[in-house]
């Protein structure tokens, strides 16, 4: 069998960015002159940082004066740089990188360093803005654990990145976490109040320590990313409670919510200048895809400070100790180009045994040992070796390599699992070297064996509900499944083998995982050319599939809706904006059947247009049309079949492993293909589900 690779992915895919609103409610005269009062001249507001694709993907950090003037990239990498926060003293951004670290540099992009690994840290991704404390001293944020079946949480670091601490665990999505001006409270985002058929999220506030978590806003529809006021009297807030995202103001009590925008595009990701005269944020409205615009906090106002033709999202405003002052126009000389360094290369190295760390799991007889590396981005395993027996002796001998070039901050682990066998009772060791070099090494013991869960029935079957369609069974199903595994082969290994091939592969043939988990897919394949990554699929595939189950009272009705809202939320976010919002109808549908990979005919190719512009077809609904054509379904089912198994059996993405690559991935699928989508001949499922890394899940330690 071949083994599947595992190990740190360098992958780091551009996450979802929240929709965009417009204005115009006033607020009263008297509100508006208060606020001006703060700071009558402006002179505290400083520059205001953004993020754009006009690099193209994945995103680039810009700043650019408070009037628009002056726009210029400080990032300039090919990671993606996404979420600027600036400190409350001005001096230095907070922003997220790859939405897998946080990272804070200076004004000009120069300094940038690293204060969180999400990898390292136990988060699978970071994606809201890390926001200051108002002394500076603390940074909030959410991220999504890895592995877990849950949302994000709210969580706090100190400025430094120590300190780590988590501040909700609702199993909810909460997320967009902003302080109060007095340092006392946190006010954020959950969807814990759930509405059928709704994206509901609601605006909380709690106290700094994570205590008297409190709704402020109650309606059915979604309230997200809210934004204190300078004073801490308003909160600025995103809303679709009248159908279409906009820009709503409420006291920070949750009294008295007002709608500043209203436009039939979207606005949203309100932030206010340091002063209080202004709120900037995203717009799509005058047929721009996306740029940031200011206004007066009564929506009267409105200015387009970017004004270009691509994305322009998440505007942060600097807080200026002393009077703003624009750049001198006189031209910088520009310095003559230094050459890189010579020789940059990877070389081999040998790691510090405390990178290391060696575990012991029984299972089933059988004995593994895991074996954790903690790196930094410029060291990578390109051997893990193979197991080696003297005596009661065990070992495995790696090569590592060091990039001598210049190398993305932050840390990674990576892990593999070796198969000792079954091993008499006794005393046994495990050495660990580095190209025949002692690094370390663990004694254990051997004792009587251990049961197997992973082949137990009802272990096995309960969690195919769990890995393939992300809930627990229904009595129905658990019971019927379960019946199935243990009846008819009576002591047949032959017989019961097959039962559990055939009802692995029924789970991911099954409706409710094809109408959902499937479906999500496909959108991914038609929208973007490429496979979804694991944290990417999990929640979207959760979303699409709550309260779905085949056979029970109404729920093709709930998958309908589901389905619908799902399309509709999908089509709205900021990366499928990205690479849509631009394009006419017709670009519109030959881009997503390119990417798919299919060719319309001619008559329906036209007739989708043709609905498209007469306002009889909405995009989300011509994208689900292209997500079910038969010819697409057909020609991505293998593909979505391995896919699943390491996402399902292994709980993780096909390229984390020994080798950052597909390599495992192809091999499985070229097996499908050749035996024409015949799991059991290419007995696909048969090595997942007897493969030792997915029985390590079931192991003790």
């Amino acid at each position: 069998m071949k083994e599947v690779p595992r190990a740190n992915s360098r992958y780091f895919p551009v996450m979802l960015a929240l929709p965009a609103l417009g204005l115009l409610c006033a607020l009263s005269a008297t509100w508006f002159r208060s606020v001006s009062a703060q700071n009558p001249t402006g002179k505290s507001n400083g520059l205001i940082a953004f993020v754009t694709n006009r690099n193209g993907p994945p995103g680039e950090i810009y700043v650019m004066d408070p009037d628009g003037k002056n726009q210029r990239n400080i990032t300039n990498s090919p990671a993606s740089e996404t979420r600027p926060a600036f400190s409350p003293d001005g001096k230095k951004i907070a922003f997220l990188r790859d939405f897998k670290g946080i990272f804070v540099m200076n004004p000009d992009g120069s300094g940038q360093t690293q204060i969180l690994d999400g990898a390292s840290a136990g988060f699978s991704s970071i994606t809201s803005f890390p926001d200051w404390s108002p002394d500076g001293k603390k940074i909030v944020f959410n991220g999504i654990p890895k592995g877990s079946p849950d949302g994000a949480d709210i969580y706090v670091i100190n400025a430094d990145g120590s300190g780590l601490t988590r501040l909700t665990t609702d199993p909810a999505d909460d997320s967009s976490p902003c302080w109060s001006p007095d340092g006392t409270k946190i006010a954020f985002s959950t969807i814990r109040d759930r509405v059928p058929n709704e994206v509901n999220y609601e605006i909380y506030v709690m106290n700094a320590d994570g205590s008297n978590q409190t709704r402020i806003t109650n309606n059915t529809k979604f309230d997200h990313s809210p934004a204190f006021s300078p004073d801490g009297t308003r909160i600025t807030f995103t809303s679709r409670r009248d159908d279409n995202f906009e820009i709503y103001i409420m006291n920070a009590d949750g009294s008295n919510q007002t709608r500043l925008t209203n436009n039939p595009e979207q606005d949203s990701d309100a932030k206010w200048s340091p002063d209080g005269t202004k709120i900037v944020f995203l717009s799509s409205r005058d047929g721009r895809f996306g740029e940031i615009y200011t206004m007066n906090p009564d929506g009267t106002g409105l200015v387009n400070l970017t004004n270009a033709d691509s994305f322009d999202m998440d505007p942060s405003w600097q807080r200026l100790a002393s009077p703003f002052i624009p750049p001198s126009p006189t031209p910088t000389p520009t310095p003559s180009p230094t050459p890189g360094p010579p020789g940059e290369t990877w070389v081999p190295v040998d790691p510090a045994a405390d990178q290391a760390s060696i575990d012991v799991l029984a299972c089933g007889g059988r004995t593994f040992v895991k074996v954790k590396f903690t790196f930094n981005y410029s060291d990578r395993i390109v051997d893990w070796g193979q197991v080696g027996n003297s005596g009661s002796d065990r070992s495995a001998d790696v090569k590592v390599e060091r990039w001598t070039g210049i190398s993305l901050a932050g840390i990674y682990t990576t892990e593999q699992i070796y198969d000792l066998g079954v091993l008499a009772p006794g005393t046994y060791s495990f050495t660990l070297k580095s190209r025949g070099a002692f690094l370390k090494n663990k004694l254990f013991d051997i004792g009587s064996a251990s049961s197997n869960l992973a082949v137990d029935p009802e272990v096995f079957v309960w969690q195919h509900y769990l890995d393939f369609l992300g809930r627990g069974p229904d009595d129905q199903g658990f019971g019927f499944w379960t019946k199935n595994l243990t009846s008819g082969c009576g002591t047949d290994a032959a017989c019961l083998e097959r039962k559990r091939i055939d009802t692995s592969a029924a789970f991911f043939m099954s409706i409710e995982f094809q109408e959902t988990g499937d479906l999500v897919y496909r959108l991914y394949r038609a929208s973007y050319g490429r496979m979804p990554r694991r944290e990417e699929f999990l929640p979207d595939a959760r979303t699409a599939s709550h309260g779905v189950i085949v056979n029970a009272p109404g729920w093709k009705t709930t998958l309908a809706d589901n389905t619908r809202v799902f399309l509709d939320d999908w089509v709205a976010r900021a990366d499928f904006k990205f690479g849509f919002d631009q394009l006419t109808d017709a670009q519109f549908v030959d881009r997503l059947t390119t990417n798919a990979g299919i060719t319309l005919n001619p008559d329906a190719r036209a007739a989708m247009i043709a609905e498209l512009g007469a306002g009889r077809q909405t995009r989300a609904g011509a994208l689900l049309a292209i997500a079910n054509d038969e010819g697409f379904r057909r020609k991505e089912f293998n593909r979505a079949f391995v896919l699943m198994q390491y996402f399902g059996y292994l709980q993780r993405n096909p390229d984390e492993g020994p080798d950052t690559d597909l390599s495992g991935y192809n091999f499985w699928l070229a097996k499908l293909d050749q035996f024409n989508g015949d799991y059991v001949r290419a007995e696909m499922v048969k090595a997942f589900i007897s493969s030792s890394e997915y029985h390590g899940r079931f192991c003790s330690q």
